[in-house]
């Protein structure tokens, strides 16, 4: 599982750098406001993806534990 959360983590971030490229044509600013706000959002998701992965994979003996810090984010 924490194989396919690394893969899709991965692609996330990959797939930001073409977001330059996107045009929203249904915001006030569609050539900065659109991109931003996307841009954002899949941050926010990747974070909280990374997150879930660190969480499953401290069962693991050799994983480094989450601290408070960690969780706050």
């Amino acid at each position: 599982m924490t194989s396919l959360l690394n893969k899709i983590i991965k692609f996330g971030l990959y797939s930001t750098l073409f977001l330059p490229l996107l045009f929203t044509s249904f915001t006030y600013f569609p050539w900065n406001f659109g991109k931003t706000i996307i841009f954002q959002i899949v941050v926010e998701l990747l974070l909280f993806l990374h997150i879930i992965g660190q969480a499953m994979k401290s069962d693991d003996k050799t994983a480094k534990p989450m601290n408070w810090l960690d969780w706050s984010l």
